[in-house]
């Protein structure tokens, strides 16, 4: 996938790839169709070297194009500007490229705060809609409400919501890299639970690997990752986060799909999602948040009445369940 964030200044109502403006002139004039076949030019070219994408993203965090403090590069787009360019300019293109035709158009790609109502501003036009595959989601907001993407399915359930971006540790007074930090895995893996249970369909880690500043960033971005590298040793360290990551990751497989669950006892200590995988294999992923207490979880497939999985969750901890069909 390819998450635009990178575009020539020249294009920019301040000349500058860095911080704020928006794109010049009007739809289907000069410069829309400029930044278009830059688009496309990027996709051509990797397959002519055998590299095919899967979807792209309209534009990287559109609505930080608008702050003026923003130091990274930005470029504005609302809600309608976003809406007209795809339908006036982005996706006639696509659609008559070779290459590009079968790509999926992510459209938002900001924090899940600025939903529905940036869905539904897009979505309502039929045009723009045709064109469309998915909607972009932040992790920077995730502390807000789930409303915001229950809302969403409900009013546009044929679209999905992709978890385009997510970080720790880039917070201005945050510490950058946090070795061995394990609130940062237990945040991350809270984070895809909750999406993953409020119909986001996918996760993506900002950084997989940074430097021990949490770099390299030329405007002093700097985050954490869950691979730290030190380059001159030839070393890696593993974070947490990277095995939290992992509870995921490595039992989850292409297609798999979330499934109901539900709790007999509540409690509110216990995160839990349940998937299935194509082969009909079970994944069951289990976060005890509290700091103090254990607790003893039995898990039972209404499938399958005979089998129960005991499953021990030790303060802060993360459990999965991998049960072969």
């Amino acid at each position: 996938m390819n998450d635009e964030i990178q575009r020539n200044g020249w294009l920019k109502t301040t000349n500058s790839t860095q911080g704020y403006g928006s794109l010049l002139g009007s739809n289907q004039g000069t410069y829309h169709k400029a930044y278009t076949t830059y688009l496309l030019k990027f996709f051509e070219e990797y397959n002519k070297n055998g590299i095919q994408f899967w979807g792209l993203s309209t534009q990287n965090a559109p609505t930080s194009g608008g702050d003026k403090k923003n130091k990274v590069q930005s470029m504005l787009f609302t809600a309608e500007q976003q809406r007209d360019f795809i339908k006036l300019d982005l996706g006639p293109a696509l659609k008559a490229s070779s290459v590009a035709k079968n790509l999926k158009v992510l459209i938002m790609d900001d924090n899940r705060g600025n939903l529905p109502k940036w869905a539904d501003t897009v979505l309502k036009d039929s045009e723009t809609a045709s064109y469309v595959a998915g909607i972009g989601v932040h992790s920077y907001q995730d502390d807000e409400s789930d409303k915001h993407l229950q809302q969403t399915n409900d009013k546009h359930p044929n679209v999905f919501i992709f978890g385009t971006e997510a970080s720790e540790g880039y917070k201005a007074k945050e510490t950058s890299v946090d070795y061995g930090s394990w609130d940062r895995a237990e945040d991350y893996v809270s984070d895809i639970l909750d999406d993953f249970n409020n119909w986001v369909s996918g996760w993506t880690e900002r950084n997989l690997i940074l430097d021990a500043q949490g770099g390299p960033s030329w405007v002093s971005n700097f985050a954490d990752a869950p691979i730290i590298s030190f380059p001159a040793l030839a070393q890696f360290y593993k974070q947490p986060m990277f095995y939290a990551i992992a509870h995921f990751s490595h039992f989850l497989k292409p297609n798999a799909v979330r499934i109901n669950h539900s709790m007999n006892v509540p409690n509110y200590d216990i995160q839990r999602s349940a998937f299935m995988n194509p082969d009909g294999s079970k994944v069951i992923v289990l976060q005890n948040k509290n700091i103090l207490a254990s607790y003893g979880v039995t898990v039972k497939d209404s499938q399958r009445s005979s089998d129960h999985y005991q499953v021990h969750m030790g303060p802060r901890s993360i459990v999965t369940l991998y049960i072969q069909n």
